[in-house]
């Protein structure tokens, strides 16, 4: 028996090891990653370089976040190969250094992940003799039917150790199929920069390769790195040779010894190859080579043309060789006035005409031979044919609805398709397609007509037209429109609103066909409308020229300048058409047909809004209004609908009426007197038959009942910025308030106004003139501020009239609304809309240059209703009254260009006799103007960081670093046109000292960047530098805590400052609130700091503050300054916090210790604090806080619900502490916590968790019962408790931590489920439930528990030698002990240190005969086992741990029929 599990044992080792290897290698985890190298090969010459790339992506197929990518490279035999040092990316170049192979390694590494990948490279020396691949070459015909063929052949730069006996030459094979056999063919070359003379050879006929040897010596390694042209040239006779038919032929540069050019045996190497060199031959046409001329019997002779060509383009002359008509009796021809048939040849000249003359009715074809002779004296022969096909008059024919399209397919094809009436049994009928005078396509009746792009084009002269379809014999025919060209792009926009300039446009026009254009394309815009009455109009909106392109003819482009013209059409279509098609078209048509039919593009115009000055009225009145379009162009000469939208003083509707514009978009309306107070909308809109732009616009109509806007008063001969006045009167009370709004989008207007007390500006372009004060109500925005809620005007003596002023910059338009209160208690309204007829700068580009510098300024002027304005005299002062007067352009622009000399200042800017720009203090101008800067070409040497409340010293010097004088300014941060310091520089020096820097505002200073100006004493150079004010500190904690004394440190960081310069901004802080008057606001306060210490060291201070904060605000913090520079970290204000230390439930009539915690705002416990306990009306005590922040009020007795309240009554200092949330809620405004008191405390649910929750049946249990209440707290210890199940109770007390442990007999546990119900005094009643397994069914049950020492056979308990335990998931047990439980024998063979076997058997069992038992064999590490024979992978492989062997319970027990359960931690073996 032992032998024979010896030889088993052989058996399945030998057999694990063969075969079971690879099953126990490492298999990549689905997170892992796959990482390739490509190449994975590569072969190279010495001193050649080739690049390796890794790629690594995920095994789940994301994305790798490349930044959590490490690469390293290293060769494995760097004499082979060497990778660069730097090499840490995914690519690496490697060089190749010497003779053998390598393996380049690359390591990857993602976190814990790390894989390396190889691939080889293979290094061979530099060849000694020719090889393919040494050489590149590129070749091609140089034209069509040309005799030569171009090469440029580059040698490869490693061929200088070739050896110098081999030679360079040239293997050309021109197939057979090319019948250029026994002509010449010559090849020059060059290498390099060495020509060699021509070489040639005869071209066999059966396709034979051509060998040609460049020179004698040309040896390949001469040759190395360089490139030359390499020319073919096939001659006959000394001639260019005669291209018969296209071909393909074969350019080889090859090598070798001289012997071997001039053998025939092939031992050329070939280099390079070019097997695809394809050879056109010239084309000798007739076109069209094939067409049909239909007639009818009785017709006039019909005259056909065909065009000769020779490789595309026409010739003059040619040769008929033959003429033939298939049946003579249908027709008689002449061929260029030779009589069919023609037998002989007879020269004439191009193209050919045909005339035709019909006999009978019938078909025959006319087929004509032609020879031309190019100028080497080289023929080339073509075939045309003419069907002619005779028909009989026929009944009448209508032709309808005919239209033509260019075939998708094929450019070259026109295809007419068309209707037809009539015709019934006519099919041998023809319809005819004619261009001009010419017929360029026929078909049978029916049938669509296809007319060739060159006939068309040629007869057509190119230009877009109409063709006629014709019935041959009959009196129908049809028009259809035909283009030849297309906009390939263009920057029109699909849609433009009516009057709308067009901006620049630019596009590209083509031939359908992409041939080349005849020359430039004369092109045109036109509109289509339609008017009231419902009749078609059109118009042409702008003609413009695309330009053919110098060296592209088959394009050309045109660019249109925006605001080159406008669509000042109404709402319909513009149509992109040639402009013959423009000049031909009537109301929209063009030959009968619609011109959209001719469009290259379609744009549809939309209505536009029309623009009205004024656009309000005060009825009754008669009102002059001028209109212009929204783009600012006044409505000329226009016919305008006015419609009421009111009825008039006795209640009739007011008909709409007409009127028309004069030449500045003037019209006189009259507006009727409404027939009830009250605002009306009424409307003007263009009459499309008068209109030349489409648009309407709504006025407001009021009627006030006599509290009127009057009129405008202002002027000025020398000046644009005037004083305005805008009357007011009110014929019935009194006005005693005024609210004045004034819309001034043209920025008419000086925008005048007035800050409120919450800084808040109030605009008031216009104002009452005397009389009148501002009145501003306030309202709280929120508790850290108020808002403007009302401004007006108001007096104390009424008045009925009131003037307005203001002041005008510049012409324009602007809307008043005034709302008054009367004296009577009423309110009345009105709006008007006032212009100032002065013009206005819309523009000057730039608006500013350099001293030194030419500088072309452009002015763009408009009138006061914002129409362009030309004409004028324009013109910029300077300082010194030096004037430049600008050169008039259109679209109101005017330009002029500044020379270099102009001294810097403001340019006054001067339209007619007006100025446009006044100085009101000093640098202060309003209005428009234009600025010559100085030069910004100062040196000034600075430092770019300077600490607080330090000085520094600044050197200035030209740009030649010459110093100088002038003068110097530090911008204020709060106002750039003002500022903090400034002084003179005198020779080039001066100091700045921020400690002196002060803004006019009053307020500190900001830390940061500050602007440093310099200027020259003339004025005439600047420059201006920044430079940062630093007071870098930290402090710590960056809180204090509200009302409690509390401290933080400030440490100053950069060197040189001193922590003495430290101090509080401020003591307190207020805001703006109302509190009782809303016209006057009252400062209330936010945060008062009552202590504050300022102990510095060095650069260090410790600040201690009393800070009481009293709003919710952001400015309620505390703020320090360095000096008089503000520190930008503040320090918050936050509130000191109370708890209750015992956080249990409280209940009436409960007695409980209760302490209350207090900490500051940083968490610390506060010591000395006076804390306050009461519950109202039972009870009031007091308590100090100890170390810990613990104030102790040892045991309270909570008499009744409700609330038990402590609260901070006086901090350490004994001053007293506010919660400022509880300001204005209630007079205690103590910081207090309250903590409820419930009434007498009611039964709670019970909560039940029961160990285990499986038990057996037939088997005691221990049950450990552990109980809490709802509010998840232990049930008391010692209370009682009653349990029932099933028949059986059970009686104890609750034990420590609510647990209870009792024994339940086995009769109490039938069924599958039991429950389980638990009763303690104070608490509802709560259940349990218990699953009971049933009795194992008979036979070996074993049972056993990872970690235990025991186990049990049938109920029977025994103990392991080793304790079981689990690994990866597997329990493993000692194999003795199991064998013997599950009535098998274990045995073992450890002879063998590398292969230790474990047999598992039954007993006297032979492995070899006894097949119903298993014969199990495991070897110790190995995770591969053998049964009866057969392999098996396992899951985890035995071991030996301290002497004990442990094998895996579930493969063991499974394998010899024993079935596994686990229930909970306890595993169950039946059988």
């Amino acid at each position: 028996m032992k032998g024979m599990k010896k030889l088993f044992a052989l058996l399945a080792v030998l057999t694990m090891a063969l075969t079971l290897t690879p099953m126990v290698a490492p298999v990549a985890a689905a997170d892992e990653y796959i990482v390739t190298i490509t190449p994975e090969e590569a072969t190279v010459y010495e001193g050649q370089t080739v690049e390796f790339k890794v790629t690594v992506e995920r095994a789940d197929g994301f994305a790798v976040d490349p930044s959590g990518i490490t690469y390293s490279w290293r060769s494995t035999a760097t004499r082979v190969a060497t990778v660069p040092a730097s090499a840490f990316s995914s690519t690496v170049l490697v060089t190749a250094v010497g003779e053998g192979s390598a393996n380049i390694e690359a390591l990857v590494k993602i976190g814990e992940f790390e894989k390396i990948v190889a691939a080889t490279i293979k290094v061979q020396a530099k060849p000694t003799e020719p090889k393919p691949g040494m050489a590149t070459i590129e070749a091609e015909q140089v034209a069509t039917g040309s005799n030569v063929v171009t090469a440029t052949v580059s040698f490869e730069d490693y061929l200088d150790e070739v050896e110098d006996a081999y030679l360079v030459g040239a293997r050309i094979t021109i197939p057979k199929s090319a019948n250029l056999g026994g002509a010449t063919l010559t090849l020059t070359a060059t290498i390099g920069s060495n020509g060699y003379p021509p070489a040639s050879a005869t071209i066999p006929a059966d396709g034979t390769p051509i060998i040609i040897l460049l020179g004698n010596t040309t040896s390949l390694n001469a040759a190395t790195g360089t490139e030359g042209i390499w020319t073919i040239k096939i001659t006959d006779g000394g001639n260019p040779a005669k291209i018969p038919n296209d071909f393909t032929m074969k350019f080889e540069v090859v090598s070798g010894k001289a012997a071997d050019f001039s053998t025939t045996t092939d031992k050329l190497v070939a280099l390079a190859s070019k097997d695809d060199v394809k050879i056109k031959a010239h084309t000798f046409t007739l076109e069209p080579s094939d067409q049909i001329l239909p007639l009818q019997v009785g017709d006039p002779e019909k005259t056909a043309t065909i065009v000769v060509k020779f490789d595309g383009d026409p010739v003059s002359s040619a040769t008929i060789l033959s003429a033939a008509l298939s049946n003579p009796a249908i027709a008689t021809a002449t061929v260029n006035s030779s009589p069919v048939p023609v037998t002989s040849p007879v020269p004439i000249e191009a193209p050919i005409v045909v005339e035709v003359k019909a006999n009978a009715a019938g078909s025959s074809r006319l087929t004509i031979g032609l020879q031309y002779i190019d100028q080497f004296g080289l023929s080339y022969t073509a075939t045309a044919n003419i069907d002619i096909v005779v028909s009989q008059p026929s009944v009448p024919v209508t032709l309808y609805n005919a239209q033509g399209s260019w075939v998708t397919t094929n450019k070259l094809t026109y295809k007419v398709t068309y209707d037809v009436v009539g015709g019934i049994g006519m099919q041998d009928q023809v319809v005819q397609l004619i261009a001009g005078n010419k017929v360029v396509g026929y078909a049978q009746l029916g049938q669509p007509v296809y007319a060739t792009f060159a006939d068309l084009y040629n007869e057509m002269g190119g230009k877009d037209g109409y063709l006629t379809l014709k019935h041959v014999g009959g009196t129908s025919s049809v028009t259809v429109p035909i283009t030849f060209l297309s906009l390939d792009d263009s920057t029109f926009k699909s849609s433009y609103v009516s009057g709308e300039p067009v901006g620049e446009v630019t596009g590209t026009i083509n031939n359908v066909a992409g041939t080349d254009l005849s020359g430039n394309i004369n092109l045109a815009l036109v509109a289509v409308w339609t008017d009231p009455d419902g009749r078609v109009k059109s118009d042409t909106v702008y003609t413009f020229t695309a330009t053919r392109l110098a060296d592209d003819h088959t394009t050309a482009t045109f660019s249109i300048p925006a605001n080159e013209f406008r669509f000042d059409v109404p709402a319909g279509s513009v149509y992109l058409v040639s402009k013959n098609i423009a000049d031909d078209m009537v109301n929209g048509k063009v030959y009968g047909v619609s011109v959209a039919k001719y469009a290259y593009k379609t744009i549809t115009i939309t209505q536009g809004t029309l623009v009205a000055n004024p656009n309000t009225v005060n009825a009754p009145a008669t009102k002059e209004i001028y209109l212009y379009d929204q783009f600012g162009y006044p409505l000329a000469n226009t016919q305008v609908k006015v419609q009421y939208g009111y009825k008039d003083a006795n209640g009739n509707v007011i008909p709409a009426g007409i009127a028309t514009t004069d030449a500045n978009g003037k019209v006189s309306l009259t507006f009727p007197q409404p027939y009830a107070f009250g605002t009306y909308t009424a409307t003007i809109s263009t009459v499309k038959s008068g209109a030349y732009v489409d648009g309407v616009v709504a006025l407001t109509v009021s009627y006030a009942g006599g509290f009127v806007l009057g009129d405008i008063d202002y002027f000025s001969a020398t000046s644009a910025i005037v004083p305005v006045t805008v009357g007011l009167s009110s014929s019935g009370a009194p006005v005693k308030r005024l609210w004045v709004t004034v819309e001034d989008p043209n920025e008419v207007l000086y925008p005048d106004g007035f800050y409120a007390k919450n800084s808040e500006f109030l605009s008031m372009p216009l104002a009452p003139a005397s009389g009148f004060d501002l009145t501003v109500e306030y309202a709280n925005a929120d508790a850290c501020g108020v808002e403007v809620s009302d401004y007006y005007w108001k007096t104390a003596t009424p008045v009925k009239t009131v003037n307005l002023t203001g002041l005008a910059l510049q012409g324009g338009s602007f809307k008043v609304t005034v709302k008054a209160e009367l004296t009577d208690g009423t309110f009345v309204t009105d709006t008007a809309t006032y212009i100032v007829k002065n013009y206005r700068v819309e523009s000057i580009t730039p608006a500013s240059t350099t001293y030194g510098t030419a500088t072309t300024v452009k002015i763009v002027v408009k009138d006061w209703y914002g129409s362009y304005a030309d004409d004028l005299t324009v013109k910029l002062v300077g300082p010194d009254n030096t004037t430049y007067t600008f050169i008039k352009s259109d679209f109101g622009t005017y330009t002029y260009t500044i020379p270099a000399s102009a001294k810097p200042g403001i340019y006054r800017v001067e339209i007619g006799n007006k100025d446009y720009t006044k100085d009101y203090t000093g640098p202060n101008y309003e209005g428009v103007y234009f600025v010559v800067a100085p030069v910004a070409d100062l040196k000034v040497t600075a430092p770019a960081t300077v600490n607080a409340m330090s000085k520094f010293d600044v050197a200035v010097t030209d740009k030649d670093g010459n110093p100088i004088n002038g003068t110097w300014y530090i911008v204020d941060p709060y106002d750039d046109t003002a500022n903090v310091s400034k002084g003179s520089v005198v020779s080039g020096q001066f100091t700045v000292n921020t400690a002196n820097f002060s803004s006019y505002t009053g307020l500190p200073l900001p830390l940061g960047e500050y602007t440093l100006v310099v200027t020259s004493a003339d004025k005439a150079h600047r420059a201006k530098v920044t430079f940062n004010v630093i007071a870098p500190a930290t402090i710590t904690p960056t809180v204090v805590t509200n009302g409690l004394k509390s401290s933080f440190v400030v440490q100053m960081t950069a060197t040189g400052m001193s922590a003495s310069m430290l101090k509080l901004r401020e003591t307190s802080r207020t805001v703006l609130q109302v509190v009782n008057d809303k016209f006057n606001p009252e400062k209330v306060t936010t945060i008062s700091v009552t202590y504050s210490n300022l102990d510095v060291s060095g650069q260090t201070a410790t600040i201690t503050v009393t800070a009481h904060k009293m709003r919710a605000c952001s400015n309620a913090v505390v703020r320090l300054l360095y000096g008089n520079f503000i520190i930008p970290t503040t320090v918050a204000v936050e509130h000191p916090q109370l708890s209750f230390v015992n956080t249990a439930t409280l209940y009436a009539g409960d007695v409980v210790p209760v302490q209350v915690k207090l900490v500051d705002a940083l968490g610390n416990p506060v010591k000395g604090a006076v804390i306050k306990l009461s519950e109202l009306g039972y009870f009031e005590k007091t308590a100090t806080t100890n170390a810990e922040g613990i104030a102790d009020f040892g045991n309270v007795t909570l008499s009744v619900a409700g609330n038990m309240v402590a609260e901070l009554v006086f901090g350490p200092d004994q001053q007293r502490v506010i919660d400022y949330r509880l300001i204005g809620q209630t007079d205690n405004t103590n910081y207090k916590i309250v903590a409820q008191i419930l009434p007498a405390r009611p039964a709670q649910d019970l909560k039940v968790t029961v160990t285990p929750t499986i038990v057996d049946a037939g088997k005691d249990a221990l049950l450990t019962l552990t109980l809490v209440g709802a509010d998840d707290k232990p049930v008391e210890t010692g209370k009682a408790v009653v349990v029932t199940i099933g028949p059986s109770t059970y009686n104890g007390l609750v034990g420590a931590n609510g647990v209870v442990t009792l024994t339940v007999k086995s009769e109490s546990l039938t069924g599958t489920v039991v429950t389980g119900v638990v009763k303690v005094e104070g608490y509802n009643a709560a259940t349990f439930t218990l699953a009971v397994n049933p009795k194992p069914a008979a036979g070996t049950v074993i049972e056993l528990a990872p970690g235990m020492d025991v186990y049990t056979v049938n109920g029977e308990t025994k103990f392991w030698d080793a304790t079981p335990y689990i690994k990866n998931g597997r329990t493993l047990v000692p194999i003795r002990h199991l064998a013997e439980a599950i009535g098998f024998k274990a045995d073992w063979d450890f002879d063998d240190p590398a292969n230790k076997m474990v047999f598992i058997f039954k007993a006297d069992q032979d492995p070899e005969k006894d097949k119903e038992h298993p014969f199990i064999l495991l070897i110790i590490g190995q995770p591969t086992a053998m049964v009866n024979g057969n392999l098996v992978a396992l899951d985890v492989a035995p071991e030996i741990l301290n002497g004990r062997t442990m094998v895996p319970l579930r493969f063991v027990v499974e394998t010899l029929g024993y079935k596994v359960e686990w229930l909970g931690n306890t595993i169950r073996l039946m059988k």
